[in-house]
Order: structure tokens, then C-alpha cells, then sequence
């Protein structure tokens, strides 16, 4: 993990947290969680103020630690190889919620 990523899950205080392919378990795999992530992410932040706060984009994919709602954190490391995704437990609820009604379906 790259030193930009670590100093992004510092400030989230989410160096504790586990990633969201770990949460989901073996019932998702990585191509299930690259194409559900996306849907569910772009709902969760039409109800939720998103501020980014750091941010880094190149040609092969991004990372970004973003802020909702003035009291979570949500980190994106998402890229050709990745996709790795780590929250505010709250906030992490909500996402494998709506990613396993995704999966009910």
C-alpha cells in the first residue's frame, strides 16, 4: 500500500477498519464487488453529503478518502489490479446493506 493510501486511512482513522471484500465474505467475488460497488455507492451518496479530502488520480485508477455527512470516512483505492474499499464502520453498514440486497435479488 502505497505511502499515500496509509496517510488517507490515517486521517479517516480507519487503519483498524477491515475492507469491504473481507466484510462481504466469500459469497462476493472481486468482479461482483467491481461491478455492484459502483451502483450502490452512486445511491448511498445521493442521500448523504460527500466531501472529498484528499485525493489522488493517475492512469491507472484513483484513491481518494472522502468525508459523509461531517462524521464518516470513506476510502476508495480503486485501480486496474484493486479495489479496495474501507469505512466508517456506520457508514460501511449502510454500503454491504445495499450490496447484499444487491446480491438477494
Amino acid at each position: 500500500m502505497s505511502n499515500f493510501n496509509l496517510d488517507c486511512l490515517k486521517e479517516g482513522n480507519l487503519t483498524h477498519s477491515m475492507e469491504l471484500a473481507d466484510i462481504l465474505g466469500k459469497d462476493w467475488d472481486d468482479e461482483m464487488i467491481r461491478y455492484a460497488y459502483p451502483v450502490v455507492i452512486k445511491k448511498l451518496l445521493k442521500t448523504h453529503k460527500a466531501e472529498t479530502i484528499k485525493g489522488l488520480v493517475d492512469i491507472d485508477g484513483k484513491s481518494m478518502l472522502t468525508q459523509i455527512d461531517d462524521k464518516y470516512y470513506l476510502f476508495e483505492s480503486i485501480d486496474i489490479w484493486q479495489h479496495e474499499v474501507y469505512a466508517s464502520d456506520e457508514f460501511m453498514l449502510l454500503i454491504v446493506k445495499e450490496m447484499n440486497s444487491m446480491l438477494a435479488k
